[in-house]
C-alpha cells in the first residue's frame, strides 16, 4: 500500500576530526586562560572605545574587582578623570598609530600619595586594540636607590681616605720647614737672618690657617642639607659676574665676550 515504508537511507559523517579539534581549542583556551591569570603583572586589552576587553586575575584583583565586573567596562567609568592624564593619551596613540610603547611613572590612583606605587608599563598594538602590560617596580626602586646611596656612601669614604692621605702630606711640609727656622733662630746672632726665619715661619703658618679653613669648609659642606637646596638661573649668575668683571678688564683695554642663550 501506498502507506508503507519500503525503503530507508541512512547517512553518516566521520566528525571525529572535528571534536578533536574543539577539544583542542577548547584545552588550548584553557591553558591560555591559566597562564594569563597566573602571571602577576597587570595584563589587560584596550580595545579601540578604551574598554577592557580581556583583564587578568591581577588587574581584576588590583581593583578589588571580579574580572566578570571589568570586562567591558570603560576606562573612565573605573578611573574619572584619567582621560587628563599623559598615561591616557599614550593609549590613544598607539590605538592611533599601531606603534609599541614604554612608560614608566608612579600609578595614577595613588599619584598623590607620599610613597606612590611606580610601574613600568609596555603598549603593544593587537588586532582588538593594544596590549598592556604594567608592572610593579616600586620595589626594584627602592632597590636601585640604597644602591646608589650605598656607592654614594662608599665612594664618599674613599674620597675622605685620600683627603686624610693628601693633607697628611701637605700639612707635613710647612711643620717641616717651620721646625727647621725654629733651629736655625735660636742658634742664629744675626738680627737679619733672624728676621728673615720668622718671615718664613709666618708665611708657613699662614699656609697652615689656609689649610685648615679649607679643611673647616669641606666639613660645613658635607653637613649642608640637600633640602636647603634652591632653584638658580645659572645664566643670570654668569650675567651678574660679567657685569662685574667688564669694568675692571675695560680699565686694562680688555674685553669679555659671552655667549649666554636667552
Amino acid at each position: 500500500t501506498d502507506d508503507q515504508i519500503i525503503a530507508a537511507m541512512v547517512m553518516s559523517q566521520d566528525i571525529t576530526a572535528l571534536k578533536e579539534a574543539e577539544i583542542a581549542i577548547r584545552t588550548s583556551e584553557e591553558r591560555y586562560r591559566a597562564l594569563l591569570h597566573s602571571i602577576p603583572d597587570l595584563v589587560y586589552i584596550f580595545d579601540f572605545d578604551m574598554r577592557f576587553a580581556l583583564v587578568n586575575e591581577a588587574l581584576a584583583s588590583n581593583f578589588s574587582m571580579s574580572v566578570e565586573e571589568l570586562q567591558g567596562m570603560h576606562v573612565l567609568d573605573l578611573l574619572p578623570g584619567f582621560d587628563s592624564t599623559s598615561s591616557y593619551h599614550t593609549y590613544l596613540q598607539s590605538l592611533q598609530d599601531h606603534q609599541p610603547r614604554v612608560m614608566v611613572g608612579p600609578s595614577y590612583r595613588n599619584k598623590d600619595a607620599e610613597a606612590p606605587e611606580w610601574y613600568e608599563t609596555r603598549i603593544y598594538p593587537v588586532s582588538e586594540g593594544i596590549l598592556i602590560i604594567s608592572r610593579d617596580i616600586t620595589r626594584q626602586r627602592e632597590i636601585d636607590a640604597q644602591k646608589l646611596e650605598f656607592e654614594l656612601a662608599r665612594q664618599h669614604m674613599h674620597t675622605i681616605d685620600e683627603l686624610v692621605h693628601n693633607l697628611a702630606h701637605d700639612l707635613r711640609t710647612p711643620l717641616s720647614i717651620i721646625n727647621t727656622s725654629l733651629y736655625l733662630l735660636e742658634n742664629y746672632t744675626d738680627p737679619e737672618k733672624k728676621q728673615a726665619k720668622l718671615q718664613s715661619v709666618k708665611r708657613q703658618v699662614k699656609i697652615l690657617e689656609k689649610m685648615i679653613e679649607n679643611i673647616l669648609l669641606m666639613t660645613e659642606l658635607d653637613r649642608y642639607n640637600p633640602a636647603d637646596m634652591q632653584r638658580a638661573n645659572l645664566v643670570q649668575i654668569v650675567r651678574d659676574i660679567d657685569q662685574q668683571v667688564q669694568s675692571r678688564l675695560q680699565d686694562k683695554n680688555m674685553h669679555l665676550k659671552l655667549e649666554l642663550p636667552r
